[in-house]
């Protein structure tokens, strides 16, 4: 059986505002059950942490990389070294959105691929870039 975490406890794992669930939260991301996270979880987390809690686009990737590179976690249909690129590129210009960044690690793993945007600052490295016609 595979053990799937939900925003909500990464959200109170980083946040701490409401102890009960932090610490609940905690012991089970700290422990040894193995975890998987999906991309769309890590979307949630980060846009919460983001618009709720206010905390900084650094701060937010920060967090979802230090859930994501525990042993006992993997990230659902995605290697988890792409899916650290991914959430990385999303910390120094803040031009690429968690949304882009799931979407080029999931382009990324498929490669070769091609991205239909029109979003001149999508992520081109390691699959094709493409404006819809």
């Amino acid at each position: 059986m595979t053990d799937f975490l939900d925003a909500n406890p990464i959200v109170r794992y980083v946040v701490i505002d409401n102890a009960d669930q932090a610490r609940a939260a905690a012991e089970l991301i700290e422990s040894d059950t193995e975890l998987t996270v999906t991309p769309t979880v890590l979307l949630e987390a980060g846009f919460t942490l983001r618009s709720v809690y206010r905390l900084s686009r650094e701060d937010v990737v920060d967090a979802l990389l230090a859930v994501i590179r525990r042993d006992n976690v993997a990230v659902h249909g995605l290697d988890k070294t792409i899916a650290e690129t991914a959430l990385e590129m999303c910390r120094p210009s803040g031009r690429v959105s968690l949304g882009d960044a799931m979407l080029w690690a999931a382009a990324v793993s498929e490669a070769p691929a091609r991205v239909h945007t029109f979003d001149t600052h999508f992520p081109s490295e390691g699959v094709e870039v493409r404006e819809p016609k």
